[in-house]
């Protein structure tokens, strides 16, 4: 959502699932297959497609995949924080055998509009990458990943997907499909530097609204960046832009819902700012 004049788009998502009141509720499992390749079967739902790819385990015992999520034309996904009315992805691999997820990336969002709400999600392909681990280094491993993610357009579907691969030292992909782990990889965003960062951050008096002031590549201004900020699954409500000066902006974030009784300190919030061609992400700890 692109900052106009003095207003910043932000939004919140208090009820994950605002809108499944609305969906037609068809789950779509697919069976596990243990298959001798680098990628599972395509599962299928009304609305889009989805597959985990892998490659096989490195000298370390370190797995890199991808969950890879088609949304049909008029469809989209969501974001780890989806905002009003997404369901954010649930991925788990606890069915594998000899592999542990180390951690999931996503990339940068879209904003996602419908009347005077919004969702931050994916409106084409979207590859979410994976990292795992061999607790025993060497031997075969099979990934059994469950997914459960939403596909919308007018509706919202609930797609759960059980996916399964086979892996060995010996397993050799597809040079498409190692190219699609690379590229996914190559659109996370990247980590705060010199030129892109959130330099300050306060928390105010009563410790329930968060200041951050970011410093922008050269050359983009307040009009061209998207911001989103999220505690946890829980994306802010729209903040206020309080300064744009020498190549930085001062952004005011709230949460939309916060308990009376509850404050932002000690919490740690993610915020991802898109500023032209690139994206930078980062987490706040607040004290």
């Amino acid at each position: 959502m692109t900052m106009r004049s003095s207003k910043l788009h932000i939004s919140f998502n208090p009820r994950r699932s605002i809108r499944l009141c609305l969906a037609a509720v068809l789950l779509a499992p697919a069976l596990p297959q243990a298959v001798q390749a680098a990628a599972s079967a395509w599962a299928e739902t009304t609305g889009g497609r989805m597959r985990v790819v892998a490659l096989p385990p490195d000298s370390d015992g370190i797995v890199e995949a991808i969950l890879e999520i088609v949304p049909d034309e008029g469809w989209h996904t969501y974001w780890r924080a989806p905002g009003n009315g997404g369901i954010p992805p649930e991925i788990s691999v606890d069915g594998s055998r000899n592999l542990t997820l180390s951690n999931i990336r996503y990339p940068a969002p879209e904003i996602i509009r419908y009347g005077n709400l919004s969702d931050f999600g994916y409106t084409s392909t979207v590859r979410f990458p994976l990292e795992l681990t061999q607790p025993i280094k060497g031997a075969s491993s099979t990934l059994k990943l469950s997914a459960f993610v939403g596909v919308c357009a007018d509706i919202c579907v609930p797609f759960q997907a059980e996916l399964a691969v086979s892996l060995s030292s010996e397993t050799k992909p597809a040079a498409n499909e190692a190219a699609l782990i690379k590229a996914a990889r190559a659109l996370l965003p990247e980590a705060p530097s010199a030129d892109f960062s959130v330099v300050e951050h306060t928390l105010s008096a009563d410790k329930r609204q968060l200041t951050a002031t970011i410093q922008l590549p050269s050359g983009v201004n307040a009009d061209a960046i998207d911001v989103f900020a999220h505690l946890g699954a829980q994306a802010f409500k729209p903040g206020v832009l309080t300064e744009e000066k020498d190549g930085r902006v001062t952004v005011a974030l709230e949460p939309n819902y916060l308990a009376k009784d509850a404050t932002l300190s000690g919490q740690t919030i993610g915020v991802l700012v898109k500023a032209g061609m690139r994206a930078m992400e980062t987490d706040i700890q607040l004290p």
